[in-house]
């Protein structure tokens, strides 16, 4: 049988199959190639700077105490860091957050910690290890729902939240106190972050 003799005896199956496996590559292609050029560290999520946050959010605190609920610090800037237990740079900036909260709690800042994909006993004891500072808020978030509001990828992530509540700043990956201090300096200062 020639070569001729076997495309020409090909059943209509094997072309719908072709045409098939075809718009598929291009869809595959469509949705990658719609990736490309976004830089991974800035995810595009809701949490962008100007959103205003979501200040119904009740989250049960880390220590069992009661439930930490978003409204109760309306007027207050935020800085809310997504943490967990088995994160080295997260381990490594513990110091400096709860330092520079130490500094700023008098002027109307509030630190919280959310605990990100992470078991809250791992999360505890890590903060019975590392120091749970006084009057820092940590919270659980039970199916990640803050986690999936803020869009956030991985930790530590840290946001800025002015006294109006909307995002003015985040920071991807460790953070210390020489952006901290700046960034809150200029948010009490009623100014832009940079």
């Amino acid at each position: 049988m020639t070569d001729h003799e076997t495309r020409e005896r090909r059943s209509p199956s094997f072309w719908i199959a072709i045409g098939v496996g075809a718009v598929v590559l291009v869809l595959l292609a469509i949705t990658f190639g719609s990736a490309f050029g976004k830089d991974p560290r800035q995810p595009g999520n809701l949490a962008n700077e100007g959103t205003k946050i979501d200040m119904t959010v009740e989250l049960p605190l880390l220590d069992g105490t009661g439930a930490l609920a978003f409204a109760e610090l309306e007027g207050k800037v935020l800085v809310i860091n997504f943490w967990a237990s088995y994160c080295i740079p997260c381990r490594a900036e513990h110091e400096e957050l709860t330092t520079v909260f130490d500094m700023y709690r008098d002027r109307g800042v509030q630190f919280v910690g959310i605990v990100y994909h992470d078991e809250p006993e791992a999360a505890r004891a890590f903060l019975d290890t590392l120091g749970w500072g006084e009057g820092y808020l940590y919270a659980e978030d039970p199916g990640a729902r803050v986690t999936v509001d803020f869009g956030v990828w991985g930790v530590p992530e840290t946001y800025f939240i002015d006294a109006d509540g909307i995002i003015v700043d985040k920071h991807y990956g460790e953070i210390d106190r020489s952006v901290l201090i700046p960034t809150l300096d200029a948010i009490l200062a009623g100014g832009t972050t940079g």
